[in-house]
């Protein structure tokens, strides 16, 4: 079952970089010791209401990844873009597959004059994949 887990006020671009500046201690914490992040970037467009690219809805999406079977590491970050002055919607997510399971972390904004102020945690995280998360609640401001 999801679990909201509330956190200090943080906009949603200093949430990714909190976790990819945190990227290389979590890869231990899931057993990827010494594994090498890869980074794609991509860009899908949305065609609507008649217009096409370069003037129609897209989406941007940052993964940074590790993996070495059975163990996964990911950084996701996805902005929805109305235009190039427009996002319409941001999420950042962290995937964690081990030998104990799979977990998931996520901070979503539709407005990006709010900051994120809640985390979605979906299974068990390793515990210094938890730490992580911890430093980003208010009682750590």
């Amino acid at each position: 079952m999801p679990e909201a887990l509330s956190i200090r006020p943080i906009e949603i671009g200093a949430l990714e970089r909190y976790f990819r500046d945190a990227f290389d201690g979590m890869l231990a914490a899931v057993g990827l010791d010494g594994a090498t992040p890869t980074v794609t970037e991509d860009r899908a467009w949305t065609p609507m209401d008649h217009a096409e690219p370069p003037y129609c809805p897209y989406v941007d999406t940052s993964v940074r990844s590790a993996e070495n079977s059975p163990a996964r590491l990911e950084l996701r970050f996805e902005r929805s873009h109305w235009n190039d002055t427009e996002i319409a919607q941001a999420t950042v997510s962290v995937f964690v597959k081990n030998a104990s399971g799979h977990a998931m972390i996520s901070g979503h904004t539709t407005d990006f004059a709010v900051p994120v102020t809640e985390l979605t945690v979906v299974g068990d995280l390793p515990v210094a994949l938890a730490r992580t998360i911890a430093e980003l609640q208010p009682d750590r401001m």
